[in-house]
C-alpha cells in the first residue's frame, strides 16, 4: 500500500467485543444522551456493515445495559474526544469495549445521521426529545455558539444588545479555523479545479494574466487591494495588501506561471485521495491553500489584525530574473516571508536551497570544403556531446555539494545521414556561491579543449540563482512554526531543497520559509498531484502562521 499510494498507511487492530454509540448535544458542557448499544446478539466478532446501516439496521439497546462506572467513562471519554477534535454543537462517538473492559474510540461523527433508525435519534428519543424538539434544540445550540452566549435564557437577561451579540467565546482560534475549513474543503477543491482549467504555461501570457485576474477577484472579496507590475515578456506580476502601511507583518510569495506546455496538459482528476492536474503541485495548490487560510481568518474576524502582503510572480519557470528586484524590495519591508510551494510527503518546510546555473550548448558540424576529405566519425556532434556529458558528470563528482543534471538533448540531421547538429541543455546545482565562478570556468574549458576542427560550439549561460543557506533567523522562524504545528497537530519537518526557490532572492537577514502549500508528489512529470486531505491541514497551518506573524508567534 505504501509503495502504490506513496503515503502513510494506517493499520487498525480489530477489537472484538461490545459496541456503543454516545450522542452529545451542546458545546461548553455538552449533554450526554442515553448510551446506545448495538445489538450483535452476543457475537463479539460482529461489526456494522454498510448494509446494516442503510438497509437492515441492527437492533439497538437504549439505554444500554451498563453499570454506572462504564456509563460515566463513556460520557467522559466522548466529551474529551469532542473537545480534542474541535467539534461543535452535536456529534456521535462510537466505542468498542473489549473483554478486559478497555474502551476504544472507533470514530467521532461530527454530522451524525438524523435518520429515524439511527443511533443518534434513538438516543435523543430515549432522553425525551421528539424529532422536532431535537432539531429545535440543535438550532438553539448553534445560535448560542455563534453569538457567544452561555444559554438561550440569557437573551432575557438585562444586558445591552450589542454586548450580548458580540460577547467573545473561549474556543481557541486554531480550533475555530479548523472547524471552518473542515466545512469548506469542497470550496478549496472547486478553486483548484477552476485554476487547472486555466492554461498558465509561462509563455502563454494571456493565460497567466487570466489566472491573475481570477486570483485578484478572490482576494478582492477578502478585502485586499492590488498593484499590478506589468511585464512585456511575461504575465503581469501582482502585489496585494490588506493595509496601507509600509511594513508587512508577513509577505506571502507564490507564482502564477508553470513550465508545462499545453500539449502536455492534464485535466483535473480526483482519485483515491489524490488530486491530479497540470499545476496542482507547481503553484495552484498553494493558491488554493492560501485562499482557504485567508477565508478562515476573515470568518474568525482575525484577518484585519494582520498586515499581510501577497506577491504573485510570473517568471518562476524561467529563473525569476525579472521578479528578483521586486521580491528583494518587498522582503525588506516585511517581518516574515513565506512561500506557497508544495511540501513533500512528510510535510517538509524548506529552510535552504541550492544555487543553480543553466547552460545551453549548440554543436554544429562544419561541412568539409570542396576537395577535402570528410571528417571521421569521431567528429560527429552526437558523439562529441556524449563525451562532454561524461566530462560534466565527472566535474560534478569531483566537487562536493555539486550536481549536474542533463535537462535536454536534441539532434537534427538530413534523411538517413548522421546528425550534423546537437543541442544540449544542462544545469549545475551547488551549495557554495564561490563554486559558481569556478564551475563556469571549468565548463568553458570542457567545451573548448579537444574540439575537432570541423565542430563549432556555441555556449550560452542561462538563468542562475545563488544558493540560500539556513541562517540563524530561519532556524528560529522554523522552530516557532514547528511548535505551532505540534499544537495544531500538523506534521512538518525541515529540509534542504535542491530545486531553486524564491528563497535565494530574499535578503539573508529576513526570516523566511518556503513549502507552506499542500503535500505534493509527481512534480516534474505529467502525474503531479496533491494529497486531498493535506489541503485542510496545510490551510490550518498557513492561517495560524499568518495570524501569529504580528504577535512574534507567541502561542
Amino acid at each position: 500500500l505504501m509503495e502504490e499510494f506513496k503515503q502513510q498507511v494506517l493499520v487498525e487492530e480489530f477489537i472484538p467485543g461490545r459496541e456503543f454509540a454516545v450522542g452529545l448535544l451542546g458545546n461548553r458542557d455538552p449533554e450526554v444522551l442515553p448510551i446506545v448499544e448495538i445489538d450483535f446478539g452476543g457475537d463479539e466478532m460482529a461489526i456494522q456493515s454498510l448494509d446494516d446501516k442503510t438497509r437492515n439496521p441492527r437492533g439497538k439497546l437504549c439505554p444500554a445495559p451498563v453499570d454506572e462506572l462504564l456509563k460515566e467513562n463513556l460520557g467522559k471519554t466522548a466529551k474529551a474526544a469532542f473537545r480534542a477534535l474541535g467539534v461543535y454543537d452535536f456529534s456521535r462517538v462510537d466505542f468498542r469495549l473489549d473483554k478486559n473492559g478497555n474502551l476504544y474510540v472507533l470514530e467521532l461523527n461530527s454530522m451524525a445521521s438524523l435518520g429515524s433508525s439511527g443511533s443518534y435519534v434513538t438516543s435523543a428519543k430515549a432522553a425525551g426529545y421528539t424529532f422536532e424538539s431535537l432539531i429545535n434544540r440543535m438550532l438553539d445550540v448553534a445560535v448560542e455558539r455563534y453569538f457567544g452566549k452561555q444559554s438561550m435564557e440569557q437573551l432575557a437577561a438585562p444586558e445591552p444588545l450589542l454586548t450580548s451579540l458580540f460577547k467573545r467565546t473561549t474556543t481557541p482560534l486554531h480550533v475555530r479555523i479548523r472547524s471552518y475549513l473542515r466545512g469548506n474543503l469542497g470550496t478549496m477543491e472547486d478553486f483548484l479545479a477552476t485554476m487547472v482549467d486555466i492554461n498558465s504555461y509561462v509563455h502563454n501570457i494571456e493565460g497567466v494574466n487570466s489566472l491573475g485576474r481570477w486570483v485578484s477577484n478572490q482576494l478582492a472579496n477578502l478585502g485586499f487591494q492590488r498593484l499590478v507590475h506589468p511585464r512585456a515578456e511575461f504575465g503581469n506580476m501582482i502585489y496585494f495588501s490588506n493595509h496601507e502601511g509600509e511594513k508587512n507583518d508577513v509577505l506571502i510569495v507564490g507564482h502564477l506561471d508553470n513550465p508545462v506546455h499545453y500539449q502536455d496538459y492534464s485535466s483535473f482528476l480526483e482519485e483515491r485521495g489524490r488530486i491530479y492536474g497540470t499545476g496542482v503541485a507547481w503553484g495552484k495548490g498553494g493558491i488554493a491553500v492560501l485562499l482557504g487560510a485567508l477565508s478562515a481568518l476573515r470568518y474568525t474576524r482575525s484577518l484585519k489584525k494582520v498586515k499581510c502582503g501577497i506577491l504573485f510572480i510570473t517568471d518562476d519557470s524561467l529563473g525569476g530574473r525579472s521578479s528578483r528586484p521586486l521580491i528583494e524590495e518587498l522582503s525588506r519591508n516585511s517581518h516574515y516571508v513565506i512561500g506557497l510551494r508544495g511540501a513533500g510527503l512528510s510535510g517538509e518546510l524548506i529552510t535552504s536551497c541550492s544555487g543553480t546555473m543553466n547552460f545551453n550548448i549548440e554543436i554544429n558540424q562544419v561541412p568539409p570544403r570542396p576537395g577535402r576529405k570528410e571528417g571521421t566519425e569521431t567528429h560527429d556532434p552526437v558523439l562529441f556531446a556524449a563525451e562532454k556529458i561524461l566530462s560534466l558528470k565527472k566535474l560534478a563528482a569531483q566537487n562536493k555539494g555539486v550536481e549536474c543534471t542533463i535537462t535536454s538533448v536534441h539532434t537534427r540531421g538530413t534523411g538517413q545521414l548522421p546528425p550534423d547538429y546537437t543541442n544540449l541543455s544542462f544545469l549545475f546545482r551547488f551549495s557554495d556561491t564561490a563554486q559558481s565562478e569556478r564551475l563556469e570556468t571549468q565548463v568553458n574549458r570542457i567545451f573548448k579543449e579537444g574540439t575537432p576542427g570541423n565542430i563549432k560550439v556555441h555556449l550560452t549561460r542561462g538563468p542562475s540563482r545563488r544558493p540560500f543557506p539556513e541562517t540563524e533567523e530561519i532556524r528560529n522562524f522554523y522552530e516557532k512554526v514547528e511548535r505551532l504545528a505540534r499544537l495544531i497537530e500538523v506534521r512538518v519537518q525541515k529540509t534542504h531543497s535542491p530545486v531553486h526557490s524564491f528563497l535565494s532572492f530574499v535578503p539573508q537577514e529576513i526570516p523566511v520559509l518556503d513549502g507552506l502549500g499542500p503535500v505534493t508528489g509527481g512534480i516534474g512529470g505529467n502525474n503531479e498531484y496533491v494529497i486531498k486531505d493535506s489541503l485542510l491541514d496545510r490551510a490550518v497551518l498557513l492561517a495560524n502562521v499568518i495570524f501569529l506573524s504580528n504577535r512574534n508567534f507567541n502561542l
